[in-house]
């Protein structure tokens, strides 16, 4: 820990003037330094840290007995959703022959906390009186949290600025802000002469503490069928239900959230109880239904009739069908369909930012894909983020991943470890965090932890044998010939593009049972790290690309133009669908070319946009300009509520 430089106390004598006796408090202290900083990780727990910034000040100079400064004190804490108990304590040297007065308050946000002292001067009894009045602004919303005093003439004291306090690590980290105020009192007496000279120093630090958060939950509701509560005795399966941490409630000021397991924040002493309500997770078909939407019952391809072809998606249709994913049943858009707008956060320079929705997902999660920027969903004339490489290197298979691993190897897992995150990730996620307000507390919750974005690397056999007689060890490594199983999903034995979507899947596992303990699954769904309980936890942030077998079932089909339906827009895109390490040493992702015409592309092409895609949870709310229109157009979108 770096300590500061020596904080001097000096006092020059002021003479008022002849027949006047000396003030109780002549003249002007000056602090020339800091009275306690620090910078640095100092409280670590189950691999979470808990970090403070800030300084200690008493710098001002010409200050006079009643002087105050505010200094602020940052805690940031970062983890996976661990409570960490923490004090944090000042250490240093008071020489000063006065005691100086502390009150510690804290606060979630930032707040603009600041001392507006006035100089006094009276004269009594032939001695003159030098003081300051101050007014602390803006404490409204804090809480205060400790006060005490710095004891006069003390050596390696400790003082306890935050005693047992408690915050949950999370990732994006919390923050907690302290503001001290810190008070040189106006005595009755005479502090010039014992303080001139005088030193004031320290630093800060952050400790775990000894102390438990003490949490009871005194009572469980479980949401019936009929939709009103019952209370339980333990906790229900989240799998089947979700905390509404709208009506779960806690004491002494914490609110209760869940993810993977009861999260209680703000809590800053002992003893909290908490009452949870739980609500019966919505279905795919119950989110469609809230949505004032509804299956097509004609036109859809369908487990037993999926020759449907190019031709069959005409301008009059506006389908929404379904197929199974890993999750259930999923329910898709398909054709020209122009109900599935929607609105949600906002760019850095305050521009509404228009989705769509490509599906519903099996868990009834709401997939959307970026649609445009502005007072319109067309307001940034693309609808699709500036063109950039999917990857700017290209002679090896490790660069078909969204994240990658090692190059020239012969070990697939190797080749595929996700890494290093490629360049469309580091670009979405760079727009998602720097450019949006998504990252913002406010817009994370309605995002899904868990749903995810299927990158399927798996190896396809059949299309190997259509395409080289190249023997098949290495396969998926290196610069070696390898046709992965989005080849298989748009290409016929004869090497023509598929008329039909037979093959389009949306599950990213081989495995029907079990799909999360499945490697496949486990390697190429890509799920938000520290937050999803499954997949590959790779994500810096919740955001993805749609996979080409999203766009097959949208209407698109391969080498062919088809600009009738809702997928196409101005400007390519790319896919996150590997298609094959090729003959001529190049790797290929699927992409979506102008007029809604799907085909494969080197890693390295510079033509292709992005447009991002996100989950919102299933109990997501939305609101309407127009209610009694229909809803869901670009003139009555879903707004998130």
């Amino acid at each position: 820990m770096k300590k500061n430089k020596k904080l001097v106390v000096i006092v020059s004598v002021l003479l008022l003037g002849i027949g006047i006796s000396l003030a109780y408090f002549l003249g002007k202290t000056l602090f020339t330094g800091d009275g306690a900083t620090t910078k640095g990780t100092v409280a670590t727990l189950n691999g979470a840290t808990f970090t403070i910034e800030g300084e200690l000040k008493f710098n001002d100079e010409s200050i006079y007995p009643g002087h105050k400064t505010v200094s602020i004190i940052v805690g940031t804490a970062t983890g996976d959703n661990v409570l960490i108990p923490y004090n944090i304590i000042w250490t240093g040297n008071n020489g000063l022959n006065t005691d100086l007065k502390y009150t510690v308050y804290k606060s979630s946000d930032k707040k603009e906390v600041n001392a507006t002292c006035e100089k006094k001067t009276k004269v009594r009894n032939g001695k003159q009186y030098l003081n300051e009045d101050c007014n602390i602004s803006d404490l409204s919303g804090l809480e205060k949290v400790n006060e005490g005093t710095i004891g006069k003439k003390t050596e390696s004291t400790e003082v306890y600025v935050a005693n047992e306090e408690f915050i949950t690590a999370t990732n994006p980290s919390t923050k907690v802000y302290y503001y001290v105020i810190i008070e040189y009192p106006n005595l009755d007496n005479d502090q010039y002469p014992d303080d001139i000279g005088k030193n004031f120093n320290g630093t800060l630090s952050a400790k775990l503490s000894e102390a438990t958060a003490d949490i009871t939950i005194t009572t469980i509701y479980q949401q019936q069928e009929d939709k009103n509560y019952k209370e339980v005795e333990t906790i229900p399966d989240t799998k089947d239900y979700v905390l509404n941490e709208k009506s779960s409630t806690c004491t002494n000021s914490a609110t209760p959230t869940w993810s993977n397991g009861l999260i209680v924040e703000n809590l800053n002493k002992t003893g909290t109880e908490c009452e949870l309500y739980f609500d019966k997770k919505k279905t795919a078909e119950e989110v469609l239904a809230d949505l004032g939407l509804q299956k097509s019952q004609t036109g859809c391809p369908t487990e037993n009739n999926r020759e449907v072809t190019v031709t069959g998606v005409e301008a009059s249709q506006k389908l929404i069908c379904s197929t199974q994913d890993d999750d259930g049943e999923s329910y898709y858009f398909r054709g020209t369909t122009d109900n599935n707008w929607i609105k949600f956060g906002q760019t850095s320079n305050s521009q509404d930012i228009w989705w769509r929705i490509i599906r519903i997902n099996g868990d009834g999660t709401i997939r959307l894909i970026y649609a445009g920027e502005g007072t319109s969903p067309t307001g940034n004339g693309a609808n699709a983020l500036n063109s950039i490489a999917y990857h700017p290197t290209y002679n090896d298979n490790t660069y078909v991943g969204y994240y990658y691993g090692t190059t020239g190897g012969k070990d697939f897992s190797k080749t595929h470890s996700n890494t290093t995150a490629s360049n469309i990730a580091t670009q979405t996620n760079t727009w998602f965090s720097n450019t949006t307000n998504l990252n913002e507390t406010a817009q994370l919750n309605h995002i899904d932890e868990n749903a995810g974005f299927c990158n399927n690397r798996q190896i396809s056999d059949t299309a190997q044998k259509w395409w080289t007689s190249e023997g098949t060890s290495n396969r998926g490594t290196g610069s070696v010939y390898t046709a992965y199983k989005g080849w298989y999903n748009t290409f016929q034995t004869n090497g023509s593009w598929r008329t039909d979507v037979n093959y389009a899947s949306l599950k990213c596992s081989s495995s029907a049972d079990n799909f999360e303990e499945n490697a496949d699954y486990n390697r190429d769904y890509y799920t938000w790290e520290n937050h999803a309980k499954r997949g590959n936890q790779k994500l810096k942030q919740p955001v993805g690309q749609i996979t080409v077998d999203e766009v097959i079932l949208a209407g698109g089909f391969g080498g062919q133009a088809n600009s009738g339906y809702w997928l196409n827009v101005e400007h390519e895109y790319w896919t996150m669908s590997p298609w094959s390490m090729y003959t001529n040493g190049n790797a290929y992702v699927f992409g979506v070319y102008n007029n809604g015409y799907l085909d494969r592309s080197d890693v390295h092409n510079t033509n292709f946009g992005v447009r991002p895609v996100i989950n919102l949870k299933a109990d997501t709310s939305f609101t309407f300009t127009n209610p009694d229109q229909p809803k869901g157009t670009t003139t009555n979108p879903y707004i998130v509520n």
